[in-house]
């Protein structure tokens, strides 16, 4: 944790509040990645819950941060109805999914076995890191991983009472992704596959092939995917669940805008309403260009699209559409004819996804 982004509430000599965080960085659309201020572990003691101790930890921290001229803070939770009353933004979706048992000597995914292979706890701690740095920039929304988060994640992995088995895909002597994998405790159990990186999206169905015939057919429940993934599937997968994965929250309107890159010009006028940092409510002409850079800058015109911070976390990495959120009335757009082309501008390749736990 970063002690001058970690605050506390006392009282007397008592903590009862604490908030804590520090700075990752995360792929941007474009090809580009900034710094982001990930919120980590905050929690009020149960007997002064409901005074308000939570909302005040995170409005001095927004607006410190903002001071520090930082643009972006990221978190994961399930507690999405207290965080969007603080501007977050739902900016990437995990699915879930069901392979169902299977005992086909032809899977869909293709036969090219010899490709694939299991890997040990060692080897795991050097090609991981390299095949997931490799494929990082490719997926807009990905936090990027430092040495401490593998140290973590794979000693956690390995102390499991069922531990953790990582397979590596390769071709041409190039490895191109891996899967990680826990074999079901009991034989009705499923086999939970909790991660499938890939630099190249062809790789992924063969590496579920052969984790499925590894484990004889048995049925494989799928965590935390990419929507894209799940669709590669052609329908086999069931029991199909979204929940919210990252959620994003801007702190610098003008900044955080300029970060990312576009994929068309446009120009639109956003008004932002923001209730805890008093500098992003204003109007901003956003601006983007041709070559994917853009220019925001306050303004006094009228404004096409009128939203709060939240609503624009929620559009920031691509994973919702200004045409989607006035069609839900989360937006008020006075111009709609700036829709088609703002939409066109904020387009992504891909759905915008983290597979990091922050």
């Amino acid at each position: 944790m970063d002690r001058e982004r970690s605050l506390a509430v006392f009282e007397r000599d008592s903590v009862v509040a604490t908030l804590s965080a520090y700075v990752v960085g995360i792929a941007l659309p474009g090809g580009v990645s900034a710094e982001a201020t990930a919120l980590v572990d905050i929690g009020v003691i149960p007997e002064r819950r409901g005074l308000g101790l939570a909302r005040a930890l995170i409005t001095a921290f927004c607006n410190q941060a903002h001071t520090r001229g930082e643009a972006l803070a990221v978190l994961n939770t399930d507690l999405g109805g207290l965080y969007e009353r603080f501007g977050f933004g739902v900016a990437t979706t995990a699915w879930s999914a069901v392979l169902p048992a299977s005992r086909d000597e032809s899977p869909p995914g293709g036969n090219r076995r010899a490709q694939v292979h299991l890997i040990g706890a060692n080897e795991a701690t050097a090609v991981l890191p390299e095949i997931f740095a490799a494929s990082q920039h490719h997926k807009v929304g990905e936090v990027l991983r430092t040495s401490q988060w593998w140290e973590e994640h794979l000693a956690d992995a390995s102390r499991a009472r069922v531990p953790t088995e990582f397979a590596v895909i390769e071709q041409d002597g190039e490895r191109q992704g891996y899967v990680a994998f826990v074999r079901p405790m009991k034989r009705s159990g499923s086999v939970v596959v909790s991660e499938l990186v890939v630099t190249d999206d062809g790789g992924s169905l063969e590496l579920l092939d052969f984790v499925r015939d590894l484990t004889d057919g048995e049925p494989m429940r799928l965590r935390s995917q990419p929507f894209d993934m799940i669709a590669a599937l052609d329908g086999r997968a069931a029991d199909r669940e979204a929940s919210p994965q990252l959620w994003l929250r801007i702190l610098d309107v003008a900044q955080a805008l300029s970060l990312r890159r576009y994929a068309a010009a446009s120009s639109t006028v956003l008004a932002v309403g923001d209730e805890l940092l008093e500098a992003n409510r204003d109007r901003f002409l956003l601006e983007t260009y041709d070559d994917g850079t853009a220019s925001v800058a306050s303004s006094t015109a009228e404004a096409a699209i009128t939203l709060d911070v939240g609503a624009l976390g929620r559009v920031f990495l691509g994973g919702s559409t200004f045409g989607e959120l006035a069609a839900s009335g989360a937006i008020v757009v006075g111009d709609v004819s700036v829709l088609e082309k703002i939409d066109r501008a904020f387009a992504t390749t891909g759905t915008p996804f983290c597979s990091t736990l922050l």
